[in-house]
């Protein structure tokens, strides 16, 4: 087994059993270790549980609302981490840090098949097809068109409209922007409500059922695709065929 872990993250919160702790938001200092089935991702950070999700899965535990006791917090945190396929033991330790000169606290360890899984519940991103204008969406996936030069070479020529791709999204990445590669980056970027503008080469050249065709609209499709989206919002013409409605934005 490996360990990913997360150390020394306090988070405020209004937590506690007793009426005086009530509205009166405290420190939680977290110490989280997650125990992982070693996985060959060929340093592919979409195959791995990412850092990230411990902190996500904090965040939104504490989202849900408040409780009294710090079990009941582990017990939501350990229960989201476990439901991802890797994960078999979760190690957490909770530590108030505002109820006197000292430090309470609990460590508790949770596996798989003791606790009730929570799925992760992440809708589809928004994705939207800017083309070679328009201006990046806050909190939707962006794919832009790029102007590739010519090959003889087929092979040769989607490399190129890749690699076209790839330099407009760099072009275009600027305040509250972020260019990402991979589901990881896209989620991250998203969850913080950035701009994400698609970098696609990653994710086609390593697919195992890549793109037919690698011009800039049938690679927004594809994403959407990929993604699970529903619709793709299309600031430009999207010629390529689309299983997936097309809204014109």
């Amino acid at each position: 087994m490996d360990r990913i872990f997360l150390r020394d993250h306090v988070v405020e919160t209004d937590i506690g059993a007793f009426e005086v702790e009530r509205g009166r938001p405290q420190r939680l200092r977290f110490a989280v270790e997650v125990e992982v089935a070693h996985v060959q991702a060929g340093d592919d950070v979409d195959l791995i549980l990412s850092y990230d999700r411990i902190l996500e899965a904090i965040a939104d535990e504490l989202a849900e609302g408040r409780v009294a006791l710090l079990e009941t917090l582990a017990d939501g945190i350990a229960a989201r981490l476990l439901a991802h396929p890797q994960a078999r033991t979760v190690h957490i330790e909770i530590e108030k840090l505002d109820r006197g000169p000292f430090r309470l606290g609990i460590r508790a360890i949770r596996r798989r098949g003791e606790v009730e899984l929570t799925a992760r519940n992440t809708p589809p991103p928004h994705v939207v097809y800017l083309g070679h204008g328009g201006q990046p969406v806050a909190g939707a996936v962006n794919c832009v068109a790029g102007t590739p030069v010519a090959a003889r070479d087929a092979r040769a020529q989607r490399r190129l409209d890749l690699l076209a791709v790839e330099q407009a999204a760099w072009m275009r990445q600027g305040p509250g922007t972020t260019v990402a590669g991979t589901m990881t980056e896209m989620d991250w970027a998203l969850r913080q409500g950035l701009a994400v503008i698609w970098a696609p080469s990653k994710m086609v050249l390593e697919a195992a059922d890549p793109p037919s065709s690698t011009a800039p609209d049938a690679l927004a499709v594809w994403l959407a695709e990929q993604l699970g989206c529903e619709t793709i919002t299309a600031l430009e013409t999207i010629s390529a065929e689309s299983r997936i409605m097309v809204v014109r934005g």
